[in-house]
């Protein structure tokens, strides 16, 4: 156990684990044509709380989080 921890921590890519997940199982900011949109955006989260377990169904991978609303 002690290897594994150590090898993952030397070899694989923690941010990998902290990024987010959109529908088709993606990682926004890694996989292929997301590169550039590191960042995770539900525009309706009221919408998208009525269903906890699906949240991610609702969001999308975006360059940058929006100022305001209309943006």
């Amino acid at each position: 156990m002690i290897f594994m921890t150590g090898y993952g921590m030397v070899v694989g890519d923690v941010n990998k684990l902290l990024a987010p997940v959109v529908l088709g199982n993606h990682l926004c900011g890694y996989s292929e044509g997301l590169e550039s949109y590191p960042f995770f955006y539900i525009p309706d989260i009221n919408d998208a709380l009525k269903d906890p377990k699906n949240l991610f169904m609702y969001g999308v991978c975006v360059k940058s989080c929006p100022v305001d609303k209309d943006s």
